[in-house]
């Protein structure tokens, strides 16, 4: 396993992060992979990344709809970057102070999605997940910081029925603070019987 190392070249700050949902695949490799977990939600299959820039979400329907949540510094190679701090239609940016939240929609062919971006106080917050996921339905991933200090990004999963929960934790100990990202993704048609939950 190579070094656990930021994607080289990459800004890591909180204010460079944006949520982004495109309504296809991208290509996540300039973003470097760090981990990758398979897994069916019915007769979707889904994608959890952590990435050298944060993670990624891919939801796979068979008819061919592709979803892609990012919560990354910079968008993938080939897909637009806003400008002048301006929010692309399928783009959030983080909130700003500590303690404040910001809401997010998008719906795109059959795959919906609502939730919230909280940014924290590490003294006052854990970086742990505060949701209920099943040890094998998690991600973790350490980041060296300052001397004595790790950065770390989380994401944990839940399917129930036609909803999957999402959440990640994305921290910066050089700046005292964290990200916290809460995605509930539904299908308008969902085919539950797929076979069992891999």
């Amino acid at each position: 396993m190579p070094p656990l190392t930021p994607a080289p070249g990459l800004p890591q700050s909180v204010a460079a992060l944006r949520y982004r949902v495109y309504d296809r695949p991208v290509d996540l490799a300039p973003l470097v992979v760090r981990q990758v977990r398979l897994f069916t939600w019915g007769a979707a299959r889904v994608s959890a990344y952590i990435l050298g820039a944060s993670h990624a979400l891919t939801v796979d329907l068979p008819d061919g709809q592709t979803v892609t949540e990012l919560l990354t510094c910079l968008p993938p190679r080939g897909m637009p970057e806003s400008t002048s701090g301006s929010a692309l239609e399928n783009e959030w940016a983080i909130p700003t102070l500590v303690g404040e939240s910001v809401n997010m929609t998008f719906a795109h062919g059959g795959i919906c999605g609502a939730g919230t971006l909280t940014r924290f106080a590490l003294a006052d917050t854990s970086d742990r997940l505060s949701g209920a996921f099943e040890a094998n339905d998690t991600l973790h991933e350490p980041f060296p910081a300052r001397p004595g200090e790790t950065a770390w990004t989380r994401v944990g999963w839940r399917r129930e029925g036609p909803l999957l929960y999402v959440e990640t934790i994305h921290t910066y100990p050089e700046e005292g603070t964290g990200i916290r990202s809460a995605t509930c993704f539904s299908l308008s048609e969902l085919t539950l019987t797929d076979g069992p939950k891999r």
